[in-house]
């Protein structure tokens, strides 16, 4: 996977045991290169490319951009589409058998209750499963003690659910130590997570793994391995 901007000469690449590190150190672009990836990940028009085996892949579906580390949901239509038709291919591959016991239980236990009540009621007939769900608000959650971990846990469920997905954490070094960020580069790799930081300065030392694409104030493009 890798993406293309018209201020990098070559792309940025996701390749394997590297982390990629965007640094623009102009503000101005930073914001603005920020805003445009955003656009893009919601559908809109930008300037960033992403493709794989040069093949242009939709931002729209594959790109996500993280800015708010305080409010990771499992949330939008994609997401919860891909996580439906998961539930749904379980109950019909693994708990066949007893999702139609659960149907004809929870039918005859609202006969039953609908026998004892003087005022005339009605319910709900056939695949009783999905109001439950729905009833119960079963759904995705990130799991995690740490900010850290509920990133790590928020972007397996995304990767797991979706495919080809690009993750890109704005300003994840101003949020997380270098303990953390280690411990989410090594995952990401084994994983095989094509994730991409996007940052405003340069640290003094990087760290392990990290490739760096720099875009100093001037715009003069400077990479380091």
């Amino acid at each position: 996977m890798r993406i293309v901007h018209p201020l990098l000469f070559e792309p940025i690449l996701f390749e394997e045991n590297k982390i990629p590190i965007w640094v623009i150190e102009n503000r101005t672009v930073f914001r603005q290169i920020v805003f445009d990836l955003v656009l893009l990940s919601e559908g809109g028009n930008g300037d960033c490319v992403l493709s794989k085996n040069f093949d242009k892949l939709s931002c729209k579906d594959c790109l996500h951009v993280i800015y708010d580390f305080f409010h990771l949901e499992p949330s939008g239509k994609k997401l919860i589409n891909a996580f439906q038709s998961i539930i749904n291919r379980t109950l019909q591959d693994e708990l066949l058998q007893e999702s139609n016991d659960l149907n004809q239980q929870i039918s005859a236990f609202l006969s039953n209750l609908s026998s004892l009540l003087i005022q005339p009621t009605c319910f709900a007939e056939g695949d009783l499963i999905p109001l439950l769900l729905k009833a119960v608000q079963f759904r995705l959650w990130v799991d995690g003690d740490s900010p850290a971990e509920k990133l790590i846990s928020y972007i397996e469920i995304l990767c797991s659910l979706l495919k080809n997905q690009c993750i890109v954490l704005v300003n994840a070094k101003s949020y997380f130590s270098d303990d953390e960020l280690l411990s989410l580069y090594k995952m990401s790799m084994y994983q095989k997570w094509n994730i991409l930081l996007l940052e405003p300065l340069q640290p003094e030392e990087p760290l392990e793994n990290e490739k760096y694409y720099i875009l100093d104030r001037d715009l003069c493009e400077i990479r380091q391995q």
